[in-house]
């Protein structure tokens, strides 16, 4: 069996998964029991699901007990217009931030890894953790919507990112403002402390050269992602219970980090 990616613990949930039942009759699902679990629809295809394998999800979430106010509305419309930033949240980590706390031993010569899903789970959070730190440091300098020399900025739709140089400025500038261009930080692999960047990004990344040094070993590609993320369809109605959002995010984002700059303001609102 196989299927595009996990869901949230948590959640109601929808996915396609994939059975392979090459030259079999289809399985009458009608009898199928298990508790928490509706099989809604059933076909076949000739290409089997992979991880991975998705566009991105579509979100509905009830915030209880969050009230209406001017600064959730601007907030909101904030995160139409412009998005959040694009962090990578506690799934990504592991409970109480072991994943990363196992790459950093792994790095330091503390401990070997040798299950394949444990290495997967250790490099992704490795990376994850310095992309959160540059996203962190651009938004302290108030600097995600404004482009440096050596920056990188990924075409909108695509994975296709180049380095911006000094003479190159002024138009790149344009084209983020005009949401064609984003900007991005950097998922860390091999050659990261060789490639040119801005100095805040730089400096970051050799802070966690040990890290890089793993990617090296471990023959991880480097590679960008956006430094913000917009949702799509973004759509909310206060209720008696709360704040109802609906919304579509590209796969690989999060909705925790969403989620995050409303819940982290209603908290600021309570203080």
């Amino acid at each position: 069996m196989s299927y595009a990616g996990l869901k949230d613990r948590h959640a109601v949930t929808e996915q396609w998964f994939c059975l392979h039942l090459a030259g079999k009759e289809t399985p009458d699902f009608s009898a199928f029991e298990c508790e928490g679990v509706e099989v809604l629809e059933v076909t076949r295809h000739n290409r089997k699901i992979r991880v991975g394998s998705l566009a991105g999800n579509h979100f509905e979430l009830l915030l209880r007990d969050v009230a209406e106010s001017e600064e959730l509305i601007y907030r909101l419309q904030q995160l139409q217009a412009v998005g959040f930033p694009n962090y990578f949240t506690e799934q990504r980590f592991g409970r109480d931030g072991h994943n990363l706390t196992q790459a950093l031993r792994w790095a330091n010569g503390e401990i070997s890894v040798k299950d394949r899903k444990k290495r997967s789970f250790y490099l992704s959070a490795a990376r994850s953790e310095v992309f959160n730190l540059v996203v962190s440091q651009r938004i302290n300098d108030c600097l995600t919507q404004k482009i440096l020399e050596n920056d990188y900025v990924q075409l909108a739709g695509s994975n296709s990112f180049f380095c911006v140089k000094s003479d190159e400025i002024a138009e790149t500038q344009a084209r983020l403002a005009q949401q064609d261009l984003l900007l991005t930080a950097p998922l860390i692999g091999e050659r990261s402390l060789e490639l040119e960047c801005n100095p805040a990004e730089k400096a970051i990344i050799e802070q966690h050269a040990q890290l890089v040094a793993l990617m090296q070993k471990e023959r991880m590609a480097a590679a960008r992602r956006a430094m913000l993320c917009k949702p799509q369809n973004l759509e909310w109605q206060f209720e008696q219970e709360g704040l109802r959002l609906k919304f579509f995010l590209d796969s690989g984002s999060y909705a925790t980090a969403l989620v995050r700059e409303l819940i982290l303001l209603t908290e600021e609102s309570e203080a």
